[in-house]
C-alpha cells in the first residue's frame, strides 16, 4: 500500500517528526540536479549547530567536508536512485566545523503513481561510539 501524503494533514505530518529525539530530515527528490531540504526538526538543527533557516532550500552537501568520504556519498545517491533506500555511516561536519560520524536511514516517498516526491533522512550521531572503537583499536 502507498502512502498517500495528501491524506495526511502537512502538519501533523511534521508535528510527529518535531516530536522525535532522533534527527530527521526531508529534501525533495531531485537527485539529478541535487536535493534540498524542505524540512529539518529541532534534534537535527541541534545536531548540525545549523538553525532550520540556515537549512530549508540547501543541499544536504553544505555538511560535508574535507574527511567525508566521496566514493561513500556515490554509493549513497546511485543506492536511492536504484533503492529508493539507504542505510549507512557518514562522516559529516557541524556548522562549527566540528566533524561528526551520522549513522543513517533515508527513504523515498513516492506519490500514488509512483512518481519520486521526498526523501525522509533519521539519522544518528555515533561519534562518541566511533571515536571509542579508534582509541580501542590504536591500543
Amino acid at each position: 500500500m502507498k502512502l498517500n501524503i495528501e491524506a495526511i494533514a502537512p502538519k501533523s505530518f511534521f508535528e510527529a517528526f518535531d516530536a522525535s529525539n532522533e534527527p530527521i530530515a526531508v529534501t525533495d527528490a531531485h537527485l539529478e540536479k541535487g536535493v534540498s531540504f524542505i524540512y529539518v526538526n529541532e534534534a537535527f538543527c541541534r545536531e548540525t549547530l545549523y538553525t532550520k533557516e540556515e537549512l530549508i532550500g540547501q543541499n544536504p552537501k553544505m555538511l560535508q567536508g574535507q574527511k567525508s568520504n566521496r566514493a561513500l556519498l556515490q554509493t549513497l545517491k546511485e543506492r536511492l536512485k536504484i533503492d529508493g533506500f539507504f542505510q549507512g555511516q557518514t562522516t559529516n561536519y557541524k556548522k562549527d566545523g566540528s566533524l561528526f560520524y551520522d549513522k543513517k536511514t533515508i527513504m523515498l516517498l513516492k506519490d500514488n503513481e509512483g512518481n519520486p516526491q521526498f526523501y525522509i533522512g533519521v539519522s544518528h550521531d555515533i561519534t562518541k561510539l566511533k571515536i571509542a572503537l579508534q582509541k580501542a583499536h590504536a591500543k
